[in-house]
């Protein structure tokens, strides 16, 4: 009997091959995009959970009132949340953390820029890490290590107890690595390699309240019993007291750990981001994705129980029980839905290895891990199959007739139309904006950054003992064949640029500002191929410095001219010291298109100390890494060279950004692939729903543009509202996209018109074989149907 059963579905489902085929991709790949989305949905919307007190952890961010505007730096002071505990009874500790970075040396193995970061001991009780090995840190010595670094490091071998040497800011110290943590997951916004404590570090900081340092987080840990804003209304009463002097300089505010990854904008800020919109449109998607997959199944299934409407009512007078219905219809969906399921599964069981590896997120793990992953699709085989059953039980009570009476009577027809036009619509939006992300990428590519970015390699120098050593260096590196040129600066054309006070005397008044400073020597603005626009370079002779174009403006000049020769004062730690403005360059990006550019001095100071070298190269190939690493040798033996291609520097930096417009890219196709799934049902629908009428109208002599023209009017009208909603909308949602960059392309005609263009293409191309096959309907047999 089951054999039986299964011969009449497999017989059902071989006799409309096109419209099986169809569900099936389209079942497959549907559900396969709904939970890879999925997957990426689970990950963000459970950031930060990984700690358990993140809703009683509240981050302190310092905002600064300054003369040509306010900053609001992620970053504090060293002293920021000194003694609130004793005074804010809520607050049970202060916890700091900062990014250093560390040579370590162990036996005869020595590593480079090693970041560190140094805590308070109250982190371990506050921020959530598990050890595997090991004991929590006792002594300042004592430091942490994660899974991964305890196997660069050590390899095979125990850790514990190991004493590694490390040179930093404070000299050289032993540390003893008494425990070793697990790994984070990608869903946290800090994630340490080494813990070591912050007391190591302290002393060499500026105790200021006024004095920010890069990289220095400061958390506020609470009993759990105050929230955000009575929190800031406390802090605001302490600092009035502490340092009323500097209240109208410097603020400090609190927002919670747990939702600090959604707060763009604040400078210094290392935690990683997410776009709480970018998170609505990916689980809207995702649910769309699989409840239109379901629309379009249902929407063949019911074309082929018209199909099929003959057959089913002669089984109906023979007297077919309802379990043989049961069985019959369990075995045609199964037919369909098991190898979709089965497809879909490998999909993305393959799908989600490469999507780690492209996003650098753990995605596989809960439902998606490999032990999980087959359990879950089984369960939702189930679930599918059932609902699918029991809908297909329902349509075949009606035969042909009965199911087109009951769509037009009920409305359902045009609820069917309703959702296909919605699901084209959600087509078009995503075609628009993939078009304008896809834009705005080339944009930022081919933009003139103010300096040429290719062949240029910078180098730290962290081992250097002054100025004097890290020139011999730069020269020995200049007379290795390859290299064009060289020079010495505190940070590279692009990346983090520190910031000083400097004054300058206009009238007679003294005006202070808080400008972005990098220290350089006079080779800095060749290296790099930056344009002075007026007056000269700096040299080694005077005391001269460079502003950029923003820096003019911020100043209060009119005009370039107008600057050259102002005296200026640079005040860096406890001295001041008078500089000469000698010329202008050229604004340049030292910071990506998100940001604007700011104010920038360049200035020579060799007591600043000098910390990065940069090559302009002829090429990187490996002969000249091979050289660069045999000269670096002969400086600092046993030390590994390390090195970084601004290129490179520049496409991570974006990393995001290109990963939202391939996953944009990626969504779009798949959308486009539902719409023209779902488009390809309706149309079918529609033929079979007008055989008789098509079978009349090609007796009296209709040709296939009349019956093209008779069967895609409806998928016309759908495509044409869906282009009126969806243009719009995307037009509105890309604007606000693009409103997150400083420097972005402008929405236009053009955008409009290649979504239209591509939208009807849709249409058309899901037209085509349902209006060829109604084309081709034999009137005699159409007619004698009924």
């Amino acid at each position: 009997m089951l054999s039986t059963h299964f011969r009449f579905a497999l017989r059902s489902v071989s006799r409309f091959k096109i419209p099986s085929l169809i569900n099936f991709l389209g079942f497959a790949v549907g559900l396969t995009g709904a939970i890879l989305l999925s997957s990426i949905l689970l990950h963000d919307v459970s950031y930060d959970g990984y700690h358990q007190r993140g809703n009683d952890i509240y981050r302190l961010s310092t905002g600064l009132n300054m003369r040509d505007g306010k900053r609001h730096f992620a970053s504090t002071s060293v002293m920021s949340g000194d003694n609130l505990s004793e005074v804010i009874p809520e607050i049970t500790d202060r916890v700091r953390l900062r990014y250093q970075d560390l040579t370590l040396t162990i036996g005869d193995k020595i590593f480079n820029n090693e970041n560190t970061s140094f805590v308070d001991k109250g982190y371990y009780s506050s921020f959530t890490t598990e050890l595997v090995a090991g004991q929590y840190p006792k002594e300042e010595s004592d430091i942490l290590i994660n899974e991964s670094t305890s196997e660069r490091l050590f390899g095979t071998t125990d850790p514990i107890n190991k004493v590694i040497s490390s040179q930093g800011n404070y000299g050289t110290k032993g540390l003893t690595v008494v425990g070793v943590f697990k790994d984070y997951p990608t869903n946290v916004s800090f994630r340490p390699n080494i813990l070591a404590d912050f007391t190591i570090i302290e002393p060499f900081s500026n105790k200021s309240y006024g004095s920010i340092v890069p990289g220095l987080n400061t958390f506020l840990v609470t009993d759990g019993s105050i929230d955000a804003e009575e929190l800031n209304e406390k802090l605001n009463e302490f600092y009035k007291e502490h340092i009323g002097d500097l209240l109208d300089i410097v603020v400090h505010e609190a927002e919670v750990y747990s939702g600090m990854h959604y707060h763009r904008g604040l400078e210094f800020d290392l935690g990683q981001k997410h776009d709480k919109n970018t998170l609505w449109v990916i689980a809207i998607l995702a649910l769309f994705i699989i409840i239109s997959t379901l629309i379009n199944f249902f929407n063949m299934q019911t074309a082929l129980v018209i199909q099929r409407s003959k057959e089913l009512s002669i089984k109906q007078v023979l007297g077919i029980t309802w379990a043989s219905k049961i069985k019959q219809q369990a075995y045609e969906s199964m037919i369909v839905l098991l190898p979709a399921f089965a497809l879909s599964g490998i999909m993305i069981s393959l799908a989600l290895s490469e999507l780690e590896q492209y996003t650098n997120l753990t995605l596989a793990n809960g439902w998606f891990s490999a032990d999980n992953l087959w359990w879950l699709m089984a369960g939702l085989f189930l679930i599918f199959w059932t609902i699918t059953v029991a809908a297909s039980l329902l349509m075949s009570r009606w035969n042909s007739y009965s199911v087109v009476s009951n769509y037009k009577t009920k409305g359902q027809s045009n609820i069917r139309t309703f959702l296909i036009g919605l699901q084209f619509t959600l087509a078009g939006f995503f075609i628009f904006s993939a078009s304008v992300i896809s834009n705005q990428l080339t944009y930022m590519e081919t933009l003139d950054l103010g300096y040429e970015q290719d062949n240029l390699m910078t180098i730290t120098l962290n081992q250097v003992s002054g100025y004097d050593q890290a020139r011999t260096i730069k020269t020995a590196f200049e007379g290795i064949a390859g290299v064009k040129k060289a020079s010495l600066s505190t940070a590279p054309v692009f990346g983090w640029q520190s910031k000083a006070n400097f004054s300058i005397r206009k009238d007679t008044a003294q005006e202070n500002h808080l400008l972005n400073v990098n220290l350089i020597d006079p080779d800095f603005i060749e290296t790099n191929q930056m344009l002075v626009l007026v007056g000269e370079n700096v040299d080694e002779k005077g005391r001269k410095l460079l502003l950029n174009e923003r820096a003019v403006k911020a100043l209060g000049f009119s005009s370039n001219d107008e600057v050259l020769g102002q005296k200026m004062m640079y005040s860096m730690r406890d001295t001041t010291m008078e500089y000469t403005i000698s010329g202008v360059v050229a604004d340049y990006h030292y910071a990506t298109m998100h940001q604007m550019i700011e104010p920038m001095v360049l200035l020579t100071n060799e007591l600043g100390g000098y910390f990065n070298l940069t090559l302009r190269t002829e090429s990187n190939d490996g002969q000249l890494t091979t050289a660069l690493e045999k000269k670096w040798d002969e400086f600092f033996p046993g030390y590994l060279l390390t090195y970084n291609l601004v290129e490179e520097s520049i496409d991570n930096a974006y990393r995001q950004d290109y990963q939202k417009g391939a996953f944009y890219q990626w969504a779009t196709l798949l959308l486009v692939f539902v719409s023209a799934m779902g488009i390809f049902g309706l149309t079918y629908f529609y033929a079979d729903q007008k055989r008789k009428e098509i079978g009349i109208r090609k007796a009296i002599g209709a040709g296939m543009k009349q019956i093209l023209a008779q069967i895609g009017k409806p998928i016309a009208w759908v495509c044409l509202a869906s282009i009126l909603v969806s243009v719009p909308l995307s037009f509105y949602f890309s604007g606000e996209w693009l409103a997150g960059y400083q420097y972005r392309v402008t929405l236009g005609a053009e955008h409009i018109i290649l979504t239209v263009i591509l939208m009807a293409s849709l249409a058309a191309l899901a037209l085509i074989y349902p209006g060829i096959k109604a084309s081709k309907i034999n009137p005699v047999e159409a007619l004698r149907q009924d």
